[in-house]
């Protein structure tokens, strides 16, 4: 029996290092741990959700852990394209689908009681074919949900997705259950406070340089200090009560001049309506001079993908 749970626990270690790296591998340095973190509030993170390799979570519930998530409406959760790639190939493919499922409602990864929720996926909607490792460009996926987040869940609501110009220094937090300043993945979801970096700032005045491509930005201290890294890929940067970024890559964690890099959500905001509109999904809200409604624009563009796809049944 012993040797049997030696087995299921190498297994899992093996399937979340190989799926938890979060930066290029030019950039990428062995510091894989959040710094100066909190345990998080489950008031202000019932959108965080846990995005979880199904082979490995049938071993032993809450291992299977490899990236974070969030809820942008009953069945949709934003994410980072690099969770689902095949990161042993390194070729930029993505597993399958099939291959994953999506987890929620609880603070600890562990628990599984009324409040957990637990989802397969209907399709991962994907920005680009191939994911491009080099750069980390347009890492950003939707999931597409098997089912629906009932109404008024008592520990999981859809967060708001921002549409406005942060300004520099705002302190947004990002969640994850990543690995600690202990060295080991989090049992309780975590969560550190840092500044906003707009992404012609971060260009100038961090080691990256050019690296900040179109659709990132930026957030951390430049002097390092406080961080998120690897096994919080794919969660949410929130800034005041909306979520700004996706975290993605960074080199090393807490360095100095190396802060963290995060998906612009703004950047995508047409992609994400259009997608969620293909698949007959509920559109996520933007917020819109700090209140919580859909673009009038946005919204018109997405009722016309909608009639689209419709008649294009009748036919």
């Amino acid at each position: 029996m012993a040797l049997s749970w030696t087995l299921v626990l190498v297994v899992s270690v093996t399937f979340l290092v190989g799926n938890s790296l979060c930066a290029p591998p030019s950039l990428l340095e062995q510091d894989p741990r959040i710094i100066n973190g909190t345990e998080a509030s489950l008031s202000r993170t019932k959108h965080q959700v846990s995005i979880r390799r199904r082979l490995n979570d049938g071993y032993f519930f809450g291992t299977g852990h490899i990236c974070g998530g969030s809820l942008i409406s009953e069945n949709v959760v934003l994410c980072a394209a690099h969770c689902f790639t095949d990161q042993f190939a390194y070729n930029g493919s993505y597993l399958p689908d099939s291959d994953f499922i999506v987890v929620m409602g609880n603070l600890d990864r562990f628990e599984n009681n009324n409040n957990t929720l637990i989802f397969d996926i209907k399709k991962v909607e994907k920005h680009r074919a191939i994911f491009n490792f080099s750069t980390y460009e347009d890492d950003i996926v939707l999931v597409m949900l098997n089912g629906s987040v009932p109404a008024n869940h008592p520990t999981v609501k859809p967060i708001v997705l921002n549409d406005e110009a942060i300004q520099n220094g705002t302190i947004c937090q990002v969640t994850g259950w990543g690995e600690t300043e202990d060295g080991y993945s989090s049992d309780l979801l975590m969560t550190v406070d840092v500044p906003y970096i707009p992404p012609d700032v971060c260009r100038t005045e961090t080691a990256y340089m050019q690296l900040i491509k179109p659709g990132m930005m930026c957030a951390g201290y430049l002097e390092g200090e406080r961080d998120a890294c690897q096994g919080d890929s794919g969660g949410p940067l929130v800034c005041k009560n909306v979520q700004a970024g996706i975290t993605s890559w960074g080199s090393g964690c807490a360095q100095p001049l190396k802060p963290g890099v995060y998906t612009d959500v703004a950047f995508y905001k047409d992609w994400i309506l259009q997608k969620v509109a293909e698949n007959n999904g509920t559109l996520p809200k933007f917020s819109s001079n700090g209140s919580m409604s859909i673009n009038s624009g946005s919204m018109l563009l997405a009722a016309i993908l909608v009639a689209f796809n419709l008649i294009m049944k009748w036919f």
